[in-house]
């Protein structure tokens, strides 16, 4: 399984092996790997070779160097992806509306998923999520409920891409979201019933399982944050939410 290295970029060569053997499935998590001195000989290379080659690997999240332990097939990437996005992100000079516009894209497939799936708990769980939402007494409480709704959607997804996708955006967005919060106003200065109002037009445009209701129902949402004319938006809502179906 482990073929000897013939070339001098030899760490990236066993890197690239050992990332083969993962995805074709001869390595799966929680294998462990033969020590760094048995992988120096089975790929005829230097133990220093081999050293650059784990620790690249573990750099990326699919190793993990137990001192003393042993070495390990992990999943760690998608902390380890989160952190790059973000490094990605201010690099290309990305801003929040591009991130705003990318998780609107994002969470609007994921629900059109969400329906097509529509497991049978799903209509118990925002009722659930509805019930935490009208009994919340602070920002804080609302705030996390939404964070709650949000990594539920693309945690009901059979497709494990999605959960993978979700939280780097959340990483990025939290970071943002603190950055400009920091600088302009919180989100105390947005009244409870306002933050209340639009979390449970989000909730009854997922549960009206009706694309068009649901775009709207984002847009909403997605327009409620500090700086905004809130007082104006929660007036075209009331109207709005007014004609939504009951949860």
């Amino acid at each position: 399984m482990y073929e000897p290295i013939q070339n001098k970029n030899t760490s990236q060569l066993i890197v690239d092996q050992i990332k083969n053997m993962i995805l074709s499935g001869k390595l799966k998590i929680g294998d462990k790997l033969p020590p760094e001195r048995e992988l120096a000989e089975l790929y005829k290379v230097s133990r220093t070779s081999v050293r650059e080659a784990l620790k690249a690997l573990e750099a990326i999240g699919v190793l993990e160097i137990r001192q003393g332990g042993g070495i390990y097939i992990v999943n760690d990437i998608l902390l380890k992806m989160s952190d790059n996005a973000s490094l990605v992100f201010s690099l290309s000079g990305g801003t929040l509306e591009d991130l705003t516009n990318f998780r609107y894209s994002f969470e609007l497939a994921a629900i059109n998923i969400l329906y097509k799936e529509f497991p049978d708990n799903i209509t118990d769980a925002f009722k659930k999520f509805a019930e935490q939402i009208e009994n919340a007494k602070t920002q804080s409480e609302v705030m996390n409920i939404d964070l709650e709704i949000h990594k539920f959607i693309p945690s009901t997804i059979s497709n494990p891409i999605f959960e993978y996708i979700y939280n780097t955006i959340e990483t990025l967005y939290n970071k943002n979201i603190e950055f400009r919060n920091a600088l302009g106003p919180s989100w105390d200065d947005i009244p409870l019933e306002h933050t209340k109002a639009f979390l449970l037009n989000l909730i009854n445009g997922i549960l009206s399982r009706d694309i068009a209701t649901l775009e709207k129902a984002l847009n909403y949402h997605y327009f409620l944050y500090p700086g905004f004319d809130n007082d104006s938006l929660y007036e075209e809502f009331v109207v709005y939410g007014s004609n939504q179906p009951d949860i």
